[in-house]
């Protein structure tokens, strides 16, 4: 009798840093990976792989589709990326017990309003509409920040937000206040493109 294939897949890695999670905080502008890992069983045969980004996120494409996806343990038959649905072809040839996908995508201003941040990998497998899936989450990074002389709350503060970008040129940000909380649009290349952030109590949620 033939085995059930088991699909994992994990985020390995957010820039720099290396992990295995099935969830993490992200912030716009992050380069995530994701690793696919499909066992190869006892009968495997058709194996396609199809993998849905969340609008939060942009694969991050090379001028030939195909080289934005690392594969050992396998050969891609035919790779397609379609309305954010990456479909790996990985017919019947396998090098090895188990085929490793990996790729990257961006973290987009789209995952601010992106709900849970969901991504699905599905393999479908043998002659019928068998099938198995696995999902990992990414959600945009929320915080606080307070204006304090030390002691007290700075009433009426003002300031604005930016993060370094290549050469370490500062990349202002923009937001919208909603409610209690400002809340990421874009970005601006000077001072005068930043939003000021400014509140009665000295307090700000930022997400």
């Amino acid at each position: 009798k033939n085995t059930v294939p088991q699909v994992d897949k994990e985020i390995t890695k957010v820039n720099e840093d290396t992990m295995n999670e099935e969830a993490t905080d992200v912030k716009i502008g992050d380069i995530v990976e994701f690793t696919i890992t499909v066992p190869v069983v006892t009968g495997a045969h058709n194996y396609v792989v199809t993998d849905t980004l969340s609008d939060g996120l942009d694969l991050v494409q090379k001028p030939v589709l195909k080289d934005s996806f690392t594969i050992t343990g396998g050969t891609a038959e035919s790779v397609t990326y379609e309305d954010r649905v990456i479909t790996i072809d990985l017919s019947d040839t396998f090098t090895g017990n188990s085929v490793i996908i990996k790729y990257q995508a961006t973290v987009n201003a789209d995952a601010i309003t992106d709900g849970n941040g969901l991504n699905t990998v599905n393999l479908n497998f043998g002659d019928s509409d068998n099938f198995t899936y696995d999902t990992v989450e990414v959600f945009p990074l929320e915080f606080d920040i307070s204006k304090t002389d030390g002691t007290n709350a700075l009433v009426g503060a003002e300031f604005v937000i930016y993060q370094l970008g290549e050469n370490d040129a500062k990349v202002y940000l923009t937001f919208n206040k909603v409610g209690n909380k400002y809340v990421y649009t874009d970005t601006a290349n000077s001072l005068t493109g930043a939003t000021t952030l400014t509140t009665t109590d000295g307090s700000y949620n930022i997400d």
